[in-house]
């Protein structure tokens, strides 16, 4: 079973681990139709349970944040169920530098810098947390962003651009029902583009070997509690609504991103051509008979998926746009 390592960097409070837990909470049941589900281990699994149900609670408060260390990391094992058998389709593993470990590598950590530096340089694709509340801050002109924006995203863009080393790299846009409200994708995006580090990232992209079959830089709205559940009072702090229930949006797409970019970038490992098998008996996505199989099927289903989620958010992939819309913006 092939496994795909990810970096995750956030600032503290950008919502790394909540989103995590919302990404398991929607795969963990399966995608429709007997579709590929989330496993992990039962510790793990009941973690992210715990921080997902303090958070949906419209009448609590926030769950804590995470710990400063140990550094975390989260494994999750892709499956597909068909034929009365599961099959393990890939692993992919969140090695979370978020929060609190950030900080811990650039205070000069020496433990937490040497294993920061050894699974930044062997992972497959780094994600980048940006923290939506920041954003929204940024965006509103408001004075309290500089304060997040500064181990926030000039951080995090300057390490992706030291590390990016031709690999995917995703950035989610996290606490989506905080901007959208007032903002589009289009709008953060072009915002964005003002951070130097940011813009010669997606540009790095543009410049690439021409006919890719992938994006590098991808950009992805997220919100763990969905629209309504939680609102911006008059000091601009983040308060539950205490009505409705959470309904998470596109928390699944980075995952499901993840290994068909990581697949385009690596052609050897192109989506399995073999010979179609015969239709599995019984529930299941059909001709699946085997791990290989499992994969093709994996890979074509979230393949509609991401196409249905490009259409919705065409602002989603920086570097489609035309070279004559990108100049260099004066570092930030």
């Amino acid at each position: 079973m092939d496994s795909f390592d990810v970096v995750t960097l956030g600032a503290p409070g950008a919502g790394t681990t909540m989103f995590l837990a919302a990404m398991f909470g929607q795969l963990q049941g399966g995608q429709p139709g007997n579709g590929p589900f989330l496993d992990i281990t039962l510790a793990q699994a009941r973690m992210l349970q715990r921080i997902l149900a303090a958070a949906s609670d419209p009448q609590g408060g926030w769950p804590d944040t995470t710990p400063p260390s140990p550094v975390p990391e989260w494994e999750f094992t892709c499956c597909v169920r068909s034929a009365g058998r599961i099959f393990e389709v890939f692993g992919i593993n969140y090695l979370d530098f978020a929060g609190g470990r950030l900080q811990q590598v650039l205070d000069g950590d020496a433990e937490t810098g040497r294993r920061f530096q050894q699974r930044v340089t062997s992972a497959h694709a780094l994600l980048g947390v940006l923290d939506g509340l920041a954003l929204r801050y940024l965006l509103d002109d408001d004075p309290r962003a500089e304060r997040l924006v500064s181990l926030g995203m000039r951080t995090i863009f300057r390490i992706m651009r030291t590390h990016a080393g031709g690999r995917p790299i995703h950035f989610i846009v996290t606490k989506w029902d905080l901007l959208a409200d007032a903002y589009e994708l289009g709008d953060v995006r072009a915002k964005l583009m003002e951070f130097g580090d940011f813009a010669a990232l997606v540009q790095s992209a543009r410049s690439g070997p021409p006919g890719a079959p992938a994006p590098l830089v991808r950009l992805i709205p997220v919100s763990a509690l969905g629209f309504g559940f939680a609102q911006l009072d008059e000091e601009g702090r983040v308060r539950k609504t205490g009505v409705g229930a959470a309904s998470p949006i596109n928390a699944e797409i980075p995952l499901i991103a993840l290994p068909i970019d990581v697949l385009a970038q690596e052609p050897q490992a192109q989506e399995p051509q073999a010979q179609e098998p015969q239709a599995a008996q019984g529930h299941g996505p059909a001709g699946v008979v085997d791990q290989r199989s499992a994969l093709r099927e994996t890979v074509r289903s979230f393949r509609r998926q991401l196409d249905r989620f490009e259409e919705r958010y065409p602002a989603a992939l920086p570097d489609r746009q035309s070279a004559g819309d990108w100049s260099p913006p004066e570092a930030r």
